[in-house]
């Protein structure tokens, strides 16, 4: 009876939403009746008639002078009865069935002497494992906060660039834009709305609520999926809810999201903090590989993937309000979530007209912020039936490894895969699961896109019986699993050349505009690099399908009206990063790795992952070992990319001594990110054994002096005397050494690998490593980004100078078209040619360009502008002008070049001002009337910053002890102390106190030394209400939980953190 035990259930949350919040008086009886020891299902389905019958009448005979409220009643009454009605009748065939099936099995293992199996002790863990799902407690309170602050409403207000279709960025953008740039005397009535709530009495919040859900109208639109002509199946839906409910919605997801961690079970990695796509995508290409694996023996291994259709708009409101109300929220919350989904009206737009409004009975809006949410309580029963079913032993998961967690089913919103070894029996139950849930949620299977795939050892017989048992279609190939191929089984590079083909579709469809090269760099890195770092995330891309795309970047980015043009630069020095002569362009085989790296190290600072558990029982990782991991045996192609970038991510990472029993002292890298030197006399053979635990002493609160210096070398020893050691027993951690939080971040990993993938050659291509600065210079400049690539072109010998094209090969007369008899090189067309020297003199700058012509033209450029910057500032106006003239001059010889213009000093004037006039217009100085685009400060007297700043000492006296503190740091002695002052506010005297610390690491390792000192002084002395004061702006913000601490003040800072 377990399949009507939970319809009965859906039954009756459902009778009780309708009258909780309507009827208090019935919903009392219906507690009293529901409470009774009814004997079975028949009575309960005749008491629960009786009850509706009366509530019918009573809405019948008190319909007009209810109003409204008592006809909504009336109409979900009357669908209530319809359903009991249907439901009774469906009772009494499956009683009459299962009475014959029981009959008929009881018969069959009667005659083959096998013993019944209890049914009763099925339905005992059945109900336990409902009793296991997680109940909210905790976050009760912070779920029934009212939004008191105007700013946390007004932050969810949507803007245009946040509208998920430009289509409706009229009706809905502008309107969200609109509210969240209103004056806050406008917001007053919105906020007065809540304010006037808490006054009112409780009888009054459900009307109250419902003023809120009111608010929901939406318009409902439909966009096509392909440009040709289709079915309505093929049209996407958008729901445009009202901005003002949208920003009532999503205050309430900022509540139930922290909440989501511990209620949702770790399967579902939809939408939930802390859990990613990619761990969907990795583990479903784990379990498709063990799958494939299963050739001759070992179970039947299948995997079936389903799609519910339409699974929003089929969501029963009874099955959510049910199992909200078993996660344990308070009723006040299902209340209002009840008004959000049950009191809207749609309206539909048909080529352009707006249909009369209409009520829905079931379902969420795609458009309302807290409907993915919702969904996410409504999947998880599906995911707690399925665990429940493996208890019970109606099915078998699948386990990867002997110490690896079992896996039944992963999910990502709607979509999910479930997995378990395939037997008549499993297919029946596993089916049976799926079933019930549909009835019971008001799901239904869209069988065009679910199907089932057997592992190769299941036979073709059985295949057809266990795929004609779930009633799906047999695949061979999951195909792309998210868009990424998760069942990779011949050739990688033929799984992945449909990105080669991506990239090359997306290249075409931007060769017919007129795309400037510093626009094309931004849309290579923002659009392409972007495209394909989805599948970067998750798996390895063979390197040869990398280096195609990069060839296609490039030849993009050197393209002329959708011709190839010629590489002038090589492709090594454009991936370079702009600081060293580069132009920042990712190099996506090497971006590949670093996104594998991230997810390396979000594994294992995440063990209690699912998918950190999975590979954990694979092998132990690299970054716990502190040794690099061999890839032996039949793994995964996920698996052997992850383990690469693992070994290349272990390069970049050094210890964070804790306890010391971890690291041996002449092996791993400890002492600043490397491995410190041993004195002359220390023998290396019995070195490698010590471990830093050896240096410490026996409290594990410092480190013994003595056997450091007695041990290493002068410089390393201080080094180890000044870092940080725990004040309480802790392990080893590994650390990043390229971050100074030392946690691992997509820029540093990505510098480290370009790092060690530049040679000297490549630094060489550019002249030499003074350039270097330079360059970080010029991108930092405040001019057109086209000058600065211009500039750079300059630099690196990138112009299409007659002396470059004739070293290309091409046959042309390489004379300059003024001087005649010279060579034109870049040195010659900007200092040296007729016309570069007069307009040089005549300039404002009065420079003599033809002065000392052995200087390169690159020296001669970067002496310029370093002079100006050093005098003037990177805002500098001769710096504009400057390269405004070269500019000018390029501009003047190419028009003469190619349009056979005459290049006088008047035409490259022309230029000049024109480049000139660009440039104001870009920094929004060339009309003083646009100064609204940029609204002055507002000062209060004080200058800028300034306004909190307090020069001397204060003595507050609204706290009883208030104690200052500051450090002393030497950087090249490393010496260090620190002091405090004690002022109370009820004696006038101060109480000094201080100490010699020794050897600090950095004046922010010796300032949270000083603070935690002073902390546990004040401690010691039992001072009430303590006030700590210190002038370093940045440990404050540590304090305040603000940023991540840096690594070298982890453990002084989790100190603080104790005492306070």
């Amino acid at each position: 009876m377990a399949q009507y035990h939970l319809n009965e259930a859906a039954y009756w949350s459902s009778f009780a939403a309708v009258f909780q919040l309507h009827d208090e008086r019935r919903l009392r009886r219906f507690e009293e009746l529901y409470a009774r020891d009814i004997p079975n299902l028949d009575q309960k389905f005749s008491f629960l008639v009786s009850e509706l019958a009366k509530a019918r009448q009573e809405v019948a005979e008190f319909t007009k002078e209810g109003g409204d409220a008592l006809v909504e009643i009336g109409k979900e009454v009357a669908i209530l009865t319809f359903q009991v009605e249907e439901d009774a009748s469906r009772h009494k065939a499956f009683v009459k069935k299962s009475a014959e099936e029981k009959a008929d099995l009881e018969a069959k293992l009667h005659n083959k002497d096998t013993t019944i199996v209890d049914l009763r002790e099925s339905n005992m863990r059945l109900q336990a494992s409902v009793d296991r799902v997680p109940v909210l407690e905790d976050d009760v309170k912070r779920l029934k906060e009212q939004v008191r602050e105007l700013e946390e409403a007004k932050a969810q207000m949507y803007t245009a660039e946040q509208c998920q279709d430009k289509y409706w960025e009229g009706i809905l953008g502008a309107r969200g834009m609109f509210a969240k740039n209103m004056p806050d005397f406008k917001w007053a009535e919105h906020a007065d709305r809540d304010d006037a709530a808490k006054e009112r009495e409780e009888a009054d919040k459900e009307q109250q609520a419902r003023k809120v859900a009111s608010e929901g109208d939406t318009t409902a639109g439909a966009s096509p999926r392909a440009t040709s002509q289709g079915p309505v199946s093929q049209l996407r839906p958008i729901s445009l809810c009202n901005v003002v409910y949208k920003c009532a919605s999503k205050c309430l997801v900022n509540r139930l999201k922290p909440s989501l961690d511990a209620l949702i079970d770790e399967p579902q990695h939809a939408f939930i903090p802390g859990r990613y796509m990619s761990d969907n995508i990795l583990l479903s290409h784990d379990i498709l590989h063990f799958l494939n694996g299963r050739k001759a023996t070992g179970p039947n291994i299948a995997a079936v993937k389903i799609d519910m259709s339409k699974a929003y708009d089929r969501i029963h409101w009874g099955f959510l309000l049910r199992a909200l109300k078993a996660y344990g929220f308070p009723s006040t919350w299902i209340q209002l979530i009840y008004q959000c989904i049950s009191k809207v009206s749609f309206k539909v737009l048909i080529n352009g007209r707006t249909s009369t409004s209409f009520k829905p009975r079931c379902g969420l809006r795609q458009g309302d912020p807290l409907s993915p949410y919702l969904f996410l309580f409504c999947m998880d029963i599906l995911g707690r039936m399925l665990t429940l079913g493996q208890d019970i032993k109606l099915f078998q998961g699948i386990k990867l490894a002997r110490q690896a967690p079992q896996i039944t089913h992963l999910f990502f919103a709607d979509d999910a895969m479930i997995f378990f070894q395939a037997t008549e029996t499993s297919c029946t139950n596993v089916g049976g699961i799926i079933d019930r849930y549909c009835r019971i949620s008001g799901q239904q299977l869209n069988l065009a896109k679910s199907f089932v795939k057997f592992s190769p050892n299941t036979s073709l017989s059985q295949q057809q019986n266990y795929k004609s048992i779930l009633r799906m279609p047999k695949v061979t190939q999951f195909g792309k699993h998210f868009g990424v191929p998760a069942d990779c089984m011949v050739s990688k590079r033929l799984h992945f050349n449909y990105l080669i083909d991506k990239v090359a579709e997306l290249i075409t469809s931007w060769n017919g505009a007129l795309l400037s090269q510093t626009q094309k760099i931004v849309l290579i890195n923002s659009v392409i690099v972007a495209m394909v770092s989805h599948v970067m995330m998750c798996l390895e891309i063979p390197i040869s399908v990398l280096n195609k795309i990069d060839s296609m970047i490039a030849t993009f980015f050197w393209a002329k009206k959708g011709k190839k043009g010629m590489h002038w630069v090589r492709r090594d020095i454009l991936h370079l990063p702009r600081g060293m002569g580069g132009l920042g362009i990712r190099r996506v085989s090497t971006l590949n790795s670093v996104f594998l790296m991230k997810q390396v190290w979000r594994m294992h600072q995440n063990p209690q992952l699912l998918i950190s558990r999975v590979h954990l029982a694979k092998g132990k990782f690299a970054l716990t070992t502190g040794k690099p991991n061999n890839l032996l045996g039949r793994v995964s192609w996920g698996m052997r990319g992850l383990r690469r970038a693992e070994n290349v991510l272990l390069q970049g990472c050094a210890w964070k001594v804790g306890n010391g029993d971890s690291i041996k002292a002449g092996r791993h890298k400890w002492v600043n990110g490397r491995v410190p030197i041993f004195g002359s006399h220390i023998r290396l053979t019995d070195a490698k054994s010590w471990k830093v635990s050896h240096f410490i002493k026996s409290d594990h609160l410092s480190w013994d002096a003595e056997v450091v210096r007695n041990s290493f070398d002068n410089m390393d020893a201080k080094a180890i005397m000044s870092l940080e050691l725990p004040t309480r027993t802790i392990m080893d951690q590994l650390y990043w050494t390229k971050h100074k939080t030392g946690h691992f971040t997509t820029k540093s990993g990505y510098a480290f690998l370009r790092e060690a993938e530049i040679n000297q050659d490549s630094l060489t291509g550019l002249g030499q490593h003074r350039f270097v600065p330079f360059f970080k210079l010029l991108w930092a400049l405040k001019i057109l980004p086209k000058w600065k690539l211009f500039i750079w072109k300059i630099m690196v010998d990138g112009l299409p100078v007659k002396k470059a094209l004739e070293r290309r090969g091409i046959s042309l007369n390489t004379s300059c078209d003024l001087c005649i008899d010279v060579c034109e090189d870049a040195q010659h067309i900007f200092r040296l040619c007729s016309l570069a020297q007069e307009m040089w003199r005549s300039s404002m700058l009065g420079i003599f360009s033809n002065f000392n012509e052995n200087l390169s033209i690159k020296d001669w450029i970067l002496n310029y502008i370093r002079l100006f910057n050093s005098v003037d500032g990177k805002g500098s106006d001769r710096i504009v002008t400057f390269i405004a003239i070269l500019w000018g001059l390029w501009n003047t010889r190419n028009t003469r070049v190619f349009r056979s213009e005459n290049g006088d000093i008047q035409a490259c004037n022309i230029h000049v001002k024109l480049a000139r006039e660009q440039h104001l217009a870009f920094t929004g100085k060339s009309n003083e009337n646009l100064g609204f685009l940029h609204p002055p400060e507002q000062l209060s007297g004080y200058p800028p910053g300034f306004d909190f700043a307090n020069i001397g000492l204060e003595i507050p006296t609204t706290y009883g002890s208030v104690i200052y503190v500051d450090g002393s740091w030497n950087k090249i002695t490393l010496r260090a102390g620190m002091g405090w002052v004690l002022q109370q506010s009820n004696a006038d005297s101060r109480i000094l106190g201080g100490c010699d610390y020794g050897l600090g690491q950095s004046a922010l390792h010796v300032e949270a030394m000083a603070c935690l000192r002073a902390l546990q002084w004040a401690k010691e002395s039992t001072l009430p209400n303590r006030v700590l004061y210190t002038d370093s702006a940045i440990l404050v913000s540590y304090m305040q939980r603000r940023i991540i601490p840096e690594v070298n003040v982890r453990w002084t800072v989790q100190a603080i953190f104790e005492i306070v």
